[in-house]
């Protein structure tokens, strides 16, 4: 397990096209958690990749495929599931936007936090409005995520809010607004 992890861990700076297939099949099927969670890290890259059509259309296919069963499989470790919700979101439709506000609406903090990075990567607008009600959340990690979307939405209109979280208790909200900042210009 732990050489699986590792290899699949390594992966993650990896550009061939060549490993997808292999990265489904470990998503897919392979009996560790820690396994399946490095798979999903590591084709949340290739999702990305894909959304700027850089990718064959077979593989980005296979790649939202297999994010999307992996979500809806319910038995699911619940570290995997938020992982292919964050690697899902890239693909922004119709389908991850409502898989985004389940998780946003769950009541459960991790999802929460992968719902709006998942805001954040859709480059959706859309979300704009429910980031900014995050920013002010009690939660640091949320605040944090919600800091990190920001950015990457890049509006004028979130300096302020942005301006706000660069005083917040927690450095590393801190930094995710300064960065936004640096992001929105």
């Amino acid at each position: 397990e732990q050489v699986r992890e590792n290899a699949t861990r390594g992966l993650w700076d990896c550009d061939d096209r060549s490993i997808i297939p292999q990265l489904v099949d470990l998503l897919n099927s392979d009996p560790s958690t820690r396994v399946r969670v490095c798979a999903a890290l590591s084709l949340r890259k290739f999702a990305m990749v894909a959304q700027d059509g850089k990718l064959l259309a077979r593989d980005s296919e296979s790649i939202k495929t297999v994010l999307l069963n992996t979500i809806a499989n319910e038995d699911e470790n619940i570290e995997v599931t938020r992982r292919a919700i964050e690697a899902v979101s890239y693909f922004d439709s119709p389908e991850t936007n409502a898989i985004i506000q389940q998780a946003y609406q769950s009541g459960d903090p991790q999802l929460k936090q992968s719902a709006l990075y998942g805001m954040g990567q859709s480059s959706n607008a859309k979300w704009l409005p429910t980031v900014i009600v995050e920013m002010e959340d009690e939660n640091a990690a949320i605040r944090y995520e919600a800091a990190s979307a920001m950015g990457l939405l890049g509006e004028e209109s979130t300096v302020p809010h942005l301006i706000v979280l660069v005083q917040d208790e927690d450095p590393h909200v801190q930094i995710a607004a300064i960065k936004s900042l640096g992001q929105v210009g």
